[in-house]
């Protein structure tokens, strides 16, 4: 009984170890496709509403539940 225990101990510290070590990579892997496509929805999609005057957003969302995303998008928009 002690070795299994002592195995589960040492198994649990192997992939805790292993597992430690992927998941930086994946997570700036992911860090700079999101900046990537941040960077291309501002110089895009925001360059394209603003010549356009207007935006049409499509949701199934209540307007009351998404008024901070609506005022941040406004404060985004021209002065």
């Amino acid at each position: 009984m002690k070795m299994r225990r002592w195995a589960a101990i040492v198994w649990g510290v192997l992939v805790s170890v292993g597992v430690g070590g992927v998941v930086p990579d994946t997570l700036s892997a992911q860090a700079r496709e999101f900046q990537a496509i941040t960077a291309e929805w501002k110089s895009k999609i925001v360059s394209a509403a603003k010549k356009e005057g207007e935006v049409i957003w499509y949701s199934c969302a209540q307007a009351t539940d998404v008024e901070e995303t609506i005022r941040l998008f406004n404060k985004g928009g021209p002065s």
